[in-house]
């Protein structure tokens, strides 16, 4: 009958069955599409969205866009942007708001913890107005992801963080105003981190960069052994770093840097970390050698053990690491040896060897590293010229070789690299004529240090095209045999820091000068300026740090300098041919910390008005004309180490009205004034800081000179240290063991004090000045 054909019985069995064949399929493909959102979190979401703002400040990322704004109450929670919904239950699982440009606060009964079913969220890059980590965290018991890093979350962080038992992931890191990076806003109390530690065992990665911690690392950690990332930057972590952490198997990661008081080393058994791909432990106290064991460490991307105690030898092994982008080793007391072997990590991009004594020339390998965007070698022995391969380095951006004892010219081939925007040659032994203009010809150069070498910089030249560019930050030039104040740097409105000190200018400072609104640092020291010091000096009004001293400057001194700015540290003009009255005001927010208007011709009384100047550590008014009797007053200062007297007019009695005064006084110099009577003995009785077992440690870099020629002293100097690597934190270097006291002078009386060694507190005052404002920051990378 043929192939098609059917029985009327069939046909008939068919029909009926097709209605639930069709019943059947439409049920099949309908149960394959995903539920929709529950309507009670999709109302939670929505309340949450309401609770917040949107403000494009709150999101530091370029990539940041509101995802909120798509969420509306007519579609599916589903399908919004950054909520995500278990495939088989359409409940909420994951919320990831990071960079969405949120502003406000999360209070404990946000509609956000009524999502129970939660594992994963992420609220990084928003801006929570500097509120506290809601504790009603801990009711989303099922998180295994969490994120709150770069949110602007202020305070404790809650306990209830560690019974969060199920976590993989904790982000708190890099909760600090830009404004003022040195301020953690979160804080986890000691409990709580052992807490953290000991109950969250499944935990795979752990970020608390830039959380104030301040305790010691639990041991517990050890136990944490799916561990893969750690970073404890920055979170004030002391003691002994646990060792049995360098035998955790996963470990990818791990970053403890800049945590000033954490000791340890490093074992030999870190080379059976086979994983790790970033050792960060730079600005810590770690010690003994560096173990050849790490060059097994093939994935290893990032090896930054900077600014330690770290001894020895660089082994040439770790030219293993062919990976390795970024090697820091500097600001230890490693011996450099030979490093040629450095130049076979072609990948290398930061590379820091400061103080590694390398004793010889930069070494030809180096020529490889055409990677480089970043190279310090300060402070090395370094010889030899400054190679002219250099011009190949197309991505250097970030040049200091100072320090050194670098002879010859400066290759022009160095001034043809256009990316270079940090340039740093100063103290060594360079020489021959530089045109300023070639400097600031370079596209993108922001800072020049190159201070104390034997050059002579032209600063008018033909060349320069004054509106090429203008974008220059720092400019030093000490003794560069300049002879005119740079006018190439009028149009330089950016300009933040300028050294001129130690040169040859016979000029006056010129007006433009005082407009430069971002000016921090002005130093004309050693010169032969003339003329006033213009009112408009107080337009400055971010000024730190000013020094004119050692010129030829006449005038008083303007009245305004006491009131006009809050942020002046140090006002140096001594030596000079000052006249009239130090300023009678002083605001009471003042910064001051070191005044000195020694060696001119100033008159009348010291104002009372200093005792505004809490701060104030140093009072320098010696060789003047100033009538006046002892200020007593004078002794509540709280931080006053250094106060000079000397060759004035002062008169009467030394008395005071206090039980107690001059608390942290170290040297006092009352020598060659019409004092009279006798010393009182609670004053000598209540500088403990100025007492010490042995007379001939005095010693003080700045006055042993002048003490030793008047014959008031019998001590021998130690060598000045002239390494610039110092602790880039402190303020001024008040903080160390001073120790001695007592010296009669003649008519009158000089204390003074001692420490181990000498210190020169103005260079390192103004060396943290300068790595404050120009420091390479190296955060939440």
């Amino acid at each position: 009958m043929g192939l098609f054909w059917f029985h009327p019985i069939s046909m008939l069995y068919l029909l009926l069955l097709y209605p639930l064949f069709i019943f059947s399929v439409t049920n099949s493909f309908s149960s394959v599409q995903p539920p929709l959102c529950h309507e009670d979190e999709s109302s939670s979401l929505l309340q949450f969205r309401q609770s917040l703002d949107i403000a494009k400040f709150a999101s530091d990322s370029t990539l940041s866009f509101p995802k909120t704004v798509s969420w509306t109450q007519s579609t599916d929670c589903c399908s919004w942007d950054g909520v995500e919904c278990d495939e088989q239950t359409g409940h909420v699982i994951g919320l990831d708001l990071s960079r969405s440009q949120l502003y406000g606060s999360i209070g404990s009964n946000s509609s956000l913890f009524h999502l129970f079913h939660l594992q994963r969220l992420n609220l990084s890059d928003n801006h929570f107005n500097y509120s506290q980590i809601p504790s009603s965290l801990g009711h989303l018991s099922r998180l295994t992801h969490l994120d709150l890093s770069s949110s602007m979350f202020y305070g404790e962080i809650p306990h209830e963080i560690s019974q969060l038992s199920k976590l993989l992931v904790l982000n708190l890191s890099c909760n600090f105003v830009a404004a003022n990076p040195q301020i953690n806003l979160l804080q986890l109390k000691q409990q709580s981190f052992r807490s953290i530690i000991q109950n969250l065992t499944y935990l795979e990665k752990l970020y608390l960069g830039y959380v104030n911690i301040s305790s010691p690392i639990p041991t517990s950690l050890t136990n944490l052994s799916s561990l893969q990332a750690l970073d404890l930057t920055s979170t004030g972590v002391y003691g002994e770093f646990p060792i049995g952490v360098f035998d955790l198997p996963n470990l990818e990661i791990l970053k403890v840097p800049s945590n000033h008081d954490l000791t340890g080393y490093l074992p030999a058994s870190i080379g059976s970390l086979r994983a790790l791909k970033v050792l960060e432990i730079w600005q810590c106290q770690f010690s003994r050698s560096i173990p050849s064991s790490l060059s097994n460490l093939t994935q290893l991307k990032v090896l930054d053990l900077g600014y330690n105690h770290f001894s020895g030898n660089l082994s040439s092994s770790l030219s293993n690491l062919t990976d390795l982008g970024r090697l820091s080793v500097g600001g230890n007391d490693i011996t450099g040896g030979d490093i040629s072997w450095i130049g076979k990590l072609n990948g290398l991009y930061y590379l820091d060897l400061s103080t590694t004594n390398i004793s010889h020339e930069i070494p030809n390998s180096f020529a490889n590293l055409t990677k480089l965007s970043y190279l310090v070698i300060r402070y090395a022995n370094l010889i030899g010229q400054v190679p002219s391969w250099m011009m190949n380095f197309t991505n250097l951006s970030y040049l200091d070789l100072s320090g050194n004892k670098l002879h010859g010219e400066i290759p022009d081939s160095i001034f043809s690299l256009e990316n270079l925007n940090s340039f740093y040659l100063g103290r060594n032994l360079l020489v021959g004529q530089l045109e300023l203009d070639m400097l600031l010809n370079m596209k993108s150069l922001t800072h020049i240090y190159l201070s104390y070498n034997n050059l002579s910089v032209l600063t008018e030249t033909s060349s320069f095209n004054s509106s090429f560019r203008t974008n220059i930050l720092s400019v030093e030039l000490a003794a560069c045999n300049i002879t005119e104040f740079p006018q190439l740097l009028k149009d330089q409105d950016q300009l933040e820091y300028l050294d001129l000190s130690y040169n040859k200018i016979h000029d006056t400072l010129p007006s433009w000068i005082w407009r430069k609104e971002n000016l921090f640092v002005l130093i004309v020291s050693n010169n032969f300026f003339s003329g006033e010091i213009s009112q408009s000096i107080c337009n400055l009004k971010v000024l730190e740090f000013l020094d004119l001293s050692f010129n030829n400057i006449s005038g008083t001194i303007p009245p305004c300098l006491g009131t006009s700015g809050k942020n002046l540290h140090a006002l140096k003009s001594g030596n000079n041919k000052l006249s009239g009255y130090i300023p009678q005001a002083f605001m009471e927010t003042n910064a001051f910390k070191m005044i000195d208007f020694s060696q001119n011709n100033l008159q009348g009384q010291l104002p009372k008005a200093l005792t505004n100047c809490k701060m104030l550590k140093y009072l320098d008014v010696s060789n003047n004309h100033i009538n006046d009797t002892f200020p007593f007053w004078l002794g509540t200062l709280p931080e006053l180490i250094v106060l000079v007297l000397r060759s004035n007019k002062f008169f009467g009695v030394l008395s005071s009205p206090g039980a107690f005064m001059f608390p942290k006084m170290h040297i006092i110099d009352l020598s060659q004034n019409e004092f009279s009577g006798n010393l009182p003995l609670e004053f000598i009785q209540n500088w403990e800081s100025m007492r010490a077992s042995n007379p001939n440690e005095l010693m003080y870099d700045g006055f042993y000179q002048y003490y030793k020629e008047t014959g008031s002293i019998q001590a021998h100097p130690s060598a000045t240290h002239e390494d610039e690597s110092e602790d880039e934190d402190s303020w001024f270097p008040f903080e160390f063991d001073w120790k001695i006291i007592v010296i009669g002078y003649g008519g009158g009386l000089v204390f003074g004090l001692a420490m181990g060694s000498t210190y020169d507190w103005e260079k390192h005052a103004l060396l943290w000045l300068k790595r404050v404002h120009r420091r390479v920051l190296r955060r939440c990378s």
